[in-house]
């Protein structure tokens, strides 16, 4: 190993000794050129591990659970497994139209071949790391918003025959805004903020949240009618979790399965449409300028509609702008419970940033349903 393997940005001897013990679970430990701390996670922590190993993927992306939030990691994994195997296999029989797209896959321990382990310092695992890739957090051009959009159809079309029961539940209530909206009103009633304009922040954001609460429980009555299509999903379908070329020409592969379960096809796209269509992304404090692209929108529409045309239904397409709404409405909302639940959930680098982020979603939300016709429109006339 080389004389300066590790890159933490706060590096501690714990935080070290805890990567390099998991690391040697699958790779040998003279093999290691270095371990990197990756950025950009907002639940598992992520590491970079290079190996000279030929005989295995040569990086590996080596990931501690947060099993605060994954209560059942032999479940998780299980769902991962059954999905990541089942896309290897599928692409090989799957007219993908020359599209280049590689998904990751799980490399089991050098003991006992396990797909997880658990350590005194907690629950690891370790997937290929998809090489030559980059990631944006915002600002798509047209292009990239068709190809990801063709990606993300890609996917849905190979995951359309998955029976749902063969897919078990990683999270209960995931994407269920109702049982948010709950959590929400729990968590307030217990609240106490001393700052006056903090306060005052979330007080106008808590008055959003009571004039907008009826359209999520229309979306719910909506989504107990049966018209929605349901199959297994991916979950969390933010723009950092799809992967480009160098050249960021070209979607190649959709990463973090973690939430991967039965779901409605409509979350998923809405998931990435909130994502993809906000240009300044998720951490913004330029609230005035959040907006809701229509242009990223509709490229990101045509591109789906390559692979999927023949999986979304009409029910879908009406109810997609909704559905949009909702998914949006439900991320600011469990941004706002997490800061007025100190900030449990979801990672942060500051207090407010939450907080923050619960104001964009919201600001985002608004533009949303100004242009909710547009929206409408352009689906009924391009799928």
């Amino acid at each position: 190993m080389n004389n300066n393997p590790y890159k933490f940005d706060n590096p501690s001897s714990s935080e070290e000794e805890q990567a390099i013990s998991a690391a040697i679970q699958y790779v040998d430990f003279e093999d290691i050129i270095s371990i990197e701390k990756l950025k950009g996670g907002l639940v598992n922590n992520s590491y970079l591990v290079s190996t000279t190993n030929y005989s295995i993927p040569r990086n590996l992306l080596l990931q501690k659970i947060n099993n605060t939030i994954f209560k059942d990691i032999k479940l998780l994994m299980k769902n991962i497994d059954y999905v990541l195997n089942h896309i290897e296999k599928k692409l090989i029989s799957t007219d993908i139209k020359g599209k280049k797209i590689v998904f990751p896959q799980i490399i089991k321990t050098l003991s006992f071949k396990k797909n997880f382990i658990s350590l005194p310092s907690g629950y690891w695992r370790a997937f290929t790391f998809i090489s030559n890739s980059s990631t944006l957090d915002n600002s798509l051009s047209i292009d990239q918003a068709f190809v990801v959009g063709e990606t993300i159809a890609l996917m849905h079309q190979i995951l359309n025959d998955i029976p749902v029961n063969s897919i078990s539940t990683a999270i209960n209530n995931f994407h269920n805004t109702s049982f948010y909206l709950n959590q929400y009103n729990t968590f307030k009633e217990k609240c106490y903020i001393e700052n006056s304009s903090v306060q005052k922040r979330v007080q106008n954001l808590d008055q959003f949240i009571d004039r907008y609460k009826i359209k999520v429980f229309d979306y719910h009555r909506i989504c107990g009618q049966g018209l929605l299509t349901q199959q297994v999903i991916h979950g969390d379908l933010k723009i950092n979790n799809i992967l480009f070329d160098c050249n960021l020409q070209e979607s190649i592969s959709i990463i973090d399965f973690d939430t991967t379960q039965p779901g409605f096809l409509i979350n998923d796209i809405s998931d990435s449409l909130r994502s993809i269509c906000n240009i300044l992304g998720e951490e913004t404090t330029d609230l005035e300028s959040v907006d809701f692209n229509l242009n990223l929108f509709q490229s990101f529409i045509k591109g789906y509609s390559v692979f999927a045309k023949d999986i979304i239904n009409e029910f879908d397409l009406i109810y997609l702008p909704h559905s949009i709404a909702n998914i949006t409405f439900e991320l600011g909302l469990r941004f706002l419970t997490d800061f007025i639940n100190d900030n449990n959930y979801f990672q942060v680098s500051y207090p407010e940033q939450n907080l923050y982020r619960a104001e964009v979603q919201f600001k985002l939300l608004s533009s949303i349903l100004q242009k909710e016709n547009s929206i409408h429109s352009f689906l009924q006339e391009e799928l």
